[in-house]
């Protein structure tokens, strides 16, 4: 069976919506890639990284760098207390505590004491309470949960 002339314009036009689509697209990465990056920047192949480098030369060795000031110690890992009501996870810096996140499970609330006591963390629902006080063992927190 012979195609038709239907048949023939319909695969042209696909054709053509094609072409089109395909030439918008790579405009339109151009366009962004021009936007990114700027229109003065090009990719530079291996061979003219090199050139570069060497054209460049070594590094001078001007005047020698102070070592790093030394950080304060690092916090341990944070260790997380689950409770029936929330997950409090604290950690201890210089030997103090520091609670990273309280997160009351559903049905709770976190009773606010604009931060009086950084070491208490409450969690209530209805007439039921959940108490944390947290402390430091060395650099590993330590919870005491009260109901």
């Amino acid at each position: 069976m012979p195609p038709t002339a239907r048949t023939v314009t319909g695969v042209l036009a696909w054709l053509g919506a094609v072409v089109v689509a395909t030439g918008v697209g790579l405009a339109a990465v151009s366009a962004i890639g021009v936007s990114i990056v700027g229109a003065d920047q090009q990719v530079l192949s291996p061979s003219d990284v090199e050139g570069r480098l060497a054209a460049a030369g070594a590094p001078s060795t001007a005047a020698p760098i102070a070592p790093p000031a030394p950080a304060a110690e690092p916090a341990a890992a944070p260790k997380a207390f689950p409770t029936d009501g929330g997950t409090v996870v604290a950690r201890c810096v210089d030997g103090r505590v520091e609670v990273v996140t309280a997160s009351p499970a559903q049905g709770w609330r976190i009773h606010d004491e604009a931060e009086e006591d950084r070491g208490r963390v409450r969690f209530e629902a209805g007439g039921r309470r959940v108490e944390l006080r947290l402390s430091c063992s060395g650099d590993e927190p330590r919870a005491e949960i009260r109901n």
